[in-house]
């Protein structure tokens, strides 16, 4: 995938995944990771979205916390670090929504709605049906 389609913020919320999986020594990147990262971010549309969701914001990042760090490490860490199979097919999945909605280029809410394909971020979310938080992404994208 081209990161040239990826806009600004993203490929900030990518970078962050890549240096906390380099952090916890993961030979990795994997999509907990980018969840993480959307967690961390100082804009958070993942919190303005969960929020919305309603959706316990803390239980939902302790869930995420406690999976990243029973991921396995390498010692010695990695000096490089890949994507995992799971984390390459969030990144088709987000571009693939890029391209069904016309948009040139592929943005948090392209990740956000792709990584809730991941049965595992549903778990952490505590949800069962994905279409309350994908109709929250999508009032919170507006009409872009």
């Amino acid at each position: 995938m081209n990161p040239e389609i990826f806009t600004d913020k993203t490929s900030e919320i990518i970078s962050k995944a890549q240096t906390l999986a380099l952090d916890y020594s993961h030979v990795a990147i994997q999509p907990i990771h980018i969840l993480i990262a959307l967690f961390q971010d100082e804009d958070s549309f993942l919190k303005s979205v969960l929020t919305k969701s309603n959706v316990d914001i803390k239980t939902a990042e302790r869930k995420a916390q406690s999976i990243l760090v029973k991921l396995p490490s390498q010692d010695p860490p990695p000096t490089s670090i890949s994507i995992s199979g799971s984390t390459a097919q969030v990144l088709r999945k987000a571009d693939d929504l890029r391209k069904l909605q016309h948009d040139s280029h592929l943005s948090v809410d392209h990740l956000l709605l792709a990584l809730l394909e991941q049965s595992e971020i549903l778990d952490i979310f505590d949800i069962n049906n994905k279409k309350p938080l994908e109709k929250a992404i999508l009032d919170a994208r507006g009409n872009k």
